[in-house]
């Protein structure tokens, strides 16, 4: 379970500086967010244990932010206590992602291309939920 949480922290925090931002370009504080692999439209095809994999990698990377800054990312460490109080599975984690993709998809990401960022989203707004202050 705190593999799935890390894929998360990594890709939650690449996609909150990217929320405002162009991709691959430098916001006004420097940070640069690159495009990701998975369009939305590619992930809503997979497979159940497909899905539950990626949301799984996206948790991980989240999670082990810290290291790639080589740095306290306190974003990831809050992620980390948020989805750790909430007790939740890699299954649930990944039912969260798609009821999420399901209801909000055309208000939150109109291009539907960025799979990152709409994890972002799902976990800001169930860590909020859960009223924990993730970013």
């Amino acid at each position: 379970m705190k593999k799935v949480f890390a894929g998360l922290v990594l890709a939650a925090l690449s996609s909150a500086a990217a929320s405002n931002q162009e991709v691959g370009q430098p916001s006004t504080s420097g940070v640069r967010v690159h495009g990701g692999f998975m369009r939305v439209d590619d992930y809503r095809a997979l497979p159940d244990s497909s899905r539950t994999l990626y949301v799984i990698g996206v948790v991980d990377g989240l999670l082990q932010a810290p290291v790639v800054a080589l740095q306290d990312v306190p974003a990831s460490n809050r992620l980390g206590d948020c989805i750790q109080a909430m007790n939740v599975s890699d299954k649930q984690l990944t039912a969260t992602v798609d009821g999420f993709l399901e209801a909000k998809l055309n208000e939150v990401l109109p291009d539907r291309n960025d799979m990152k960022y709409a994890v972002f989203h799902v976990f800001n707004k169930a860590c909020h939920d859960h009223g924990m202050r993730v970013w």
